[in-house]
């Protein structure tokens, strides 16, 4: 039985003249069942034993593992190219690689959509059909201001987060000076009066 499980209603003996019709399924936990077989190379299956057999006879169960599909939940991001669209029982997956979300980190796989319990592999023993949720976290940047001698404005953000961005900026302020705005060169070429959303 290779570590399987006769069924409980398989004869442990026959007699001449009468034989077997059929046998019953094994089981075993993780695979399915491909029939009995008078040979351990699996060459010969056994479905019944005639009235005419003789002599005692082995049966060996032949068991295929099953393989499951594994889902995943990208929450609008790009999954690894490399991660499985399935595992097998005996096998599992020893890991998983990052998705990736525009303006996001990605903080790991979970197993409900709550985020409470990480996945970072599947187990050898895990059997059944998966869905993995990819966790993102929005990112948050820096914001760096060149003065050149000037005083920036109180409410002038230090940062600014990915989705959200920032409307508008004030303006700095220099003794005998006037602000003509913000830029994002040192050459004065490409002006900014905001952050997009998907800056």
């Amino acid at each position: 039985l290779a570590d399987g499980m006769n069924a409980e209603n398989n004869p442990g003996s026959y007699t001449y003249g009468v034989g077997v019709e059929s046998f019953e399924e094994a089981s075993k936990e993780g695979h399915t069942f491909e029939g009995w077989y008078s040979d351990a190379d699996y060459t010969e299956k056994v479905e019944s034993i005639s009235a005419t057999q003789i002599n005692d006879i082995t049966l060996y169960a032949k068991f295929i593992a099953n393989t499951y599909e594994i889902i995943y939940e990208l929450a609008d991001g790009t999954n690894a190219e490399n991660n499985p669209g399935s595992y097998t029982y005996g096998v599992g997956v020893e890991s998983f690689g990052e998705a990736i979300k525009e303006g996001h980190t990605f903080e790991g796989w979970y197993i409900d959509a709550d985020y409470t319990e990480k996945v970072e592999s599947i187990s050898t023993t895990q059997i059944g059909e998966i869905t993995l949720y990819a966790k993102f976290i929005v990112n948050d940047y820096e914001i760096h201001y060149e003065l050149n001698g000037g005083t920036n404005a109180e409410d002038n953000p230090s940062g600014y987060t990915y989705g959200v961005g920032v409307k508008s900026f004030g303006e700095a302020s220099k003794e005998g000076h006037t602000f003509e705005g913000w830029y994002s060169d040192a050459d004065y070429t490409a002006k900014v009066e905001s952050i997009s959303a998907t800056q």
